[in-house]
């Protein structure tokens, strides 16, 4: 990942709500540069949520057959 890649990844992180333009004039990336990485950025965050969700869906289900054997 690049510097750049990786200051308009922080910022996202901070603040998921930031502009484009804002990160483009940090960066200096073109606009369809800094959307690029801002969609994959979302696509991660989403993936990420689902394994939490999918885990915990899990490991409530084994607390529960534990409870009731």
């Amino acid at each position: 990942m690049s510097h750049q890649e990786q200051i308009i990844v922080n910022e996202l992180d901070k603040n998921p709500n930031i502009r484009i333009t804002d990160l483009e004039e940090m960066t200096g990336l073109p606009i369809g540069e800094v959307c690029k990485i801002r969609y994959f950025w979302k696509l991660e965050k989403k993936r990420e949520s689902k394994q939490n969700a999918s885990c915990q869906g899990r490991v409530e289900k084994t607390v529960l057959k534990g409870c009731y054997a």
